[in-house]
């Protein structure tokens, strides 16, 4: 659940609607509450906010804030334009629920145009907020006001993700009154300047992306027509976009992406577009004049030139991405799963939906979540035949010429494609992978498989793959040739078929790209080797999987590190089957691997820890289950 908050006047009801909007678009798979600080705001106005997030499924709160708590503030900057609603933000700690531990606040002249999930999970242990350096102010200058070191930095107050608990658990709200009252003489921005004044210690500093505002798009003075910023990519592809000048709706804005605003104020629920009057475009003409006649140089950068030379996905002719999805009894996982799918800015897509004879209402869910939407296929199988029965299914119908898979209990973001896509045009790899966040039984989240953009040739990225590590023996977080395909076929009857199916893929793609963006979900459940409701021909195939990749790698002549790993995996699974009953049929064929494909030696060199337990294991195994079974009480306790 992510929690926005807007602090509004009746002034801006309709740009606050109209980020609501960019934000309900781009983060399609997640349940969205957001809370709207209100003053003066009428019924009419709480209406139509409520109406909007109902036709999205979103939540909406409103809140009034009492005289009093506002009596230490005045608004000292532009009052014609500002209101005390600019200080409401110091008050979220006591204005919101308790249960609410973290707040996203926006301001209401921003559009939110991709997921918020990588901002939303940025790690606030032991920081009041976590903000974007101002990039139109001249940070010592404020800093120096403010009297704190320019090395701290001075944010941007227009996005901010607040830790609720620090500031409850270290009343940041009265430190805020208090603060306000002493040195209200350096305050001039405001709310901005006060949380900087007095935060500046607490704070994390975020990237340029998740506030793009308008000083990043002007050009500095001598820099010609055709000049590229260094930062090209954040501001052609912004986060966050922030019009932190002059506002779109305003006659005399010359932001490069004014426009943007427009499209998604356009998507409004019955809320009829406003045309200029000729009073306004008067105006605009007589202020663009001079800068059209040469007599003033443009202000802002050609975003026409921001553009590395390659084409993407959204410049190119785009082929058509084909997506398998393997569907049984997954009833409560699928919708939000086909929802991110159905979300995908990548819009040239097949998705290939085969229910593998499910039980329970799998099937029903996803005809109804798919609706009229063309570009789905939803087949099923009259007969269960496991993940690689659906997925041999699922390729046989693709017609892309990329293929790509998603689990259906696992969701992804709204770029994943688009990203995925734009790495494989620029890289001109085979294969491109992304990273995962991988979403614990616990609770929490962990980010795996991120890489650095870089690209392997085949050899390399075998090793990488046998190995496990940056390169994982997942199908999903992945965009594929479908020719690689050709030929190939899961194996039917056996789990784990992502372990025996990649090598021979990878073994034929001449690049493989390892971007660095995070994009797919994915969500411990009982599929997990680590989890205890794994069957024993789970097992069984995990144990022959490791087995195979291990063959294969002897006899490229890779992995040569694969006897601590194997090592290392034996064990693991053989220590938890030891408390398990009926485990001596595990154990056997556990003990058989570890003399088969662990050599003592080797091993010995490279992990005596792991040498003496292998010993310990082959050749005195009550003693080895004694001490294991002993030191995991301990553990414990």
């Amino acid at each position: 659940m992510m929690h926005i908050a807007f602090t509004i006047d009746n002034r801006f009801v309709r740009p606050c609607a109209v980020t609501m909007v960019s934000v309900l678009r781009n983060n399609v798979p997640y349940e969205i509450v957001f809370h709207v600080i209100g003053l003066n705001l009428h019924q009419e106005d709480v209406a139509f906010f409520s109406a909007l997030c109902d036709s999205y499924g979103a939540k909406v709160f409103f809140y009034e804030v009492a005289e009093e708590k506002m009596k230490a503030y005045e608004v000292t900057w532009e009052k014609q334009r500002l209101s005390k609603v600019v200080f409401f933000r110091c008050l979220l700690s006591s204005i919101l629920p308790m249960s609410v531990s973290k707040v996203l606040y926006l301001d209401c002249d921003v559009l939110v145009l991709s997921s918020l999930y990588g901002l939303w999970e940025t790690d606030l242990t032991g920081v009041a907020l976590a903000g974007v350096p101002d990039s139109f102010t001249v940070n010592p200058v404020h800093c120096r006001r403010l009297h704190y070191a320019p090395s701290y930095n001075y944010f941007n107050g227009g996005v901010l993700l607040l830790n609720l608990e620090y500031w409850r658990a270290h009343e940041v709200e009265r430190l805020c009154a208090e603060h306000y009252r002493m040195y209200s003489d350096r305050i001039v921005y405001n709310d901005q300047d006060l949380l900087n004044s007095l935060l500046h210690e607490r704070k994390r500093l975020l990237d340029m992306k998740w506030n793009v505002q308008e000083g990043a798009y002007r050009r500095p003075k001598g820099k010609p027509a055709s000049w590229v910023p260094p930062y090209v990519e954040t501001i052609t592809r912004p986060a966050i976009l922030h019009y932190s000048g002059r506002k779109p709706w305003q006659y005399h804005c010359m932001h490069p992406l004014r426009q943007l605003y427009f499209e998604y104020e356009s998507l409004l629920p019955g809320v009829e577009k406003k045309n200029d009057g000729w009073a306004v475009r008067l105006h605009r003409f007589v202020h663009f004049l001079p800068y059209t006649l040469g007599i003033k140089s443009e202000k802002y950068i050609d975003i026409r030139y921001c553009s590395s030379g390659e084409k993407t996905s959204e410049t190119r002719s785009a082929p058509l991405i084909s997506i398998v999805v393997p569907v049984y009894n997954v009833e409560r996982y699928v919708e939000k799963c086909i929802r991110s799918l159905q979300g995908q800015t990548y819009g040239h897509i097949e998705v290939i939906l085969v229910d593998d004879a499910s039980t329970d209402g799998s099937y029903d869910m996803c005809k109804a979540a798919i609706g009229g939407d063309s570009r789905f296929k939803l087949i099923r199988h009259p007969v269960n035949q496991g993940v690689a029965g659906a997925r041999n299914l699922g390729l046989s119908v693709a017609t892309g010429e990329l293929l790509g898979f998603v689990d259906p209990d696992d969701w992804i973001e709204q770029d994943m494609y688009a990203l995925l896509y734009d790495a494989y045009v620029v890289s001109g790899a085979d294969i491109v992978q992304c990273g995962y966040y991988l979403h614990l039984q616990s609770g929490n989240i962990q980010k795996c498989a991120v890489g650095k953009n870089e690209c392997w040739g085949t050899r390399e990225a075998l090793e990488l793959l046998f190995q496990d590590r940056l390169i994982k023996n997942y199908l999903w977080n992945k965009l594929y040739k479908r020719k690689l395909f050709d030929g190939v076929s899961f194996p039917v009857g056996r789990t784990f078929e992502d372990i025996l199916t990649l090598p021979e893929v990878f073994g034929r793609a001449k690049t493989v790209y390892v971007a660095g963006d995070i994009t797919y979900h994915y969500v411990e459940r009982h599929k997990s080797i680590v989890t205890k409701a794994f069957r024993q021909n789970q097992w069984d195939d995990y144990l022959y999987a490791l087995d195979v990749k291990h063959s294969r790698a002897k006899a490229l002549g890779l992995w040569k590190d694969s006897d601590r790993f194997l090592a290392n995996m034996y064990l693991r699974i053989l220590d938890r089957s030891l408390s398990e009953d009926g485990s001596d049929k595990k154990r056997k064929v556990l003990m058989e691997y570890l003399r088969k494909n662990v050599s003592g030696v080797p091993l010995l060199t490279k992990s005596p820890y792991l040498a003496f337990r292998r010993f310990l294991c082959l050749h005195h195994f009550d003693l080895y289950k004694g001490a294991t079974l002993f030191f995991a009480k301990f553990k414990k306790k």
